[in-house]
């Protein structure tokens, strides 16, 4: 098999399948570094496959659109909040600092089973933005130098647990819908009772 790149990983991560399904599973991740890149607390993180993925490239950077359904989707809320919380971690100048807040994105496609993947580190820049100027503001926009993306291989271990966060996840989604669905079947039942 011819070798991949992060151009490769990043055209099966982008947008949907056949079927209308996302090509990708992605996490955010907000962790506290010490000066050494060592982590010292992992703050916060969300996981979902339920982003569309668009991308492109500039000159030095590479640009990352998570795009959502509805503006209200709970994982944009999520990573939105965990992404205000980072840069608001930022710290100043001062020598004296222990530890640097560092987010980072993983890209994860369906199409190679999890064995190949992109983490992005450090968004030189991020927003919340619309796909439709005329739309909702639905988008996560984050801009990453190219330095700052990188492919991996994942090794067995690797695997067995990216299967097990995805199998968390979709669990985790199954009981909302299914709790929005007894919600709704409720409110139904008392309105025309």
């Amino acid at each position: 098999m011819e070798s991949i790149t992060i151009k490769d990983v990043i055209q099966s991560a982008s947008g949907r399948d056949k079927d209308g399904f996302t090509k990708s599973a992605v996490g955010l991740f907000f962790e506290k570094v010490d000066g050494e890149g060592e982590v010292r607390e992992s703050v916060d993180s969300v996981t979902c496959d339920k982003a569309v993925i668009e991308a492109s490239r500039g000159y030095r950077y590479i640009f990352i659109d998570l795009i959502f359904s509805t503006k209200l989707d709970t994982d944009l809320l999520l990573m939105n909040k965990l992404l205000n919380q980072a840069f608001s971690a930022v710290n100043s100048m001062d020598d004296s600092e222990e530890s640097f807040p560092l987010v980072s994105l993983s890209i994860v496609p369906h199409e190679y089973g999890g064995t190949y993947y992109l983490l992005c580190t450090e968004p030189a820049f991020w927003s919340l933005t619309a796909q439709d100027p005329k739309g909702e503001i639905n988008t996560i926009r984050m801009v990453f130098d190219e330095d700052d993306v990188y492919l991996f291989e994942a090794d067995e271990e690797t695997l067995t647990e990216i299967e097990l966060d995805i199998a968390a996840e979709m669990e985790a989604e199954a009981r909302k819908e299914e709790f929005y669905r007894e919600q709704a079947e409720e409110r139904s039942s008392r309105i025309s009772g």
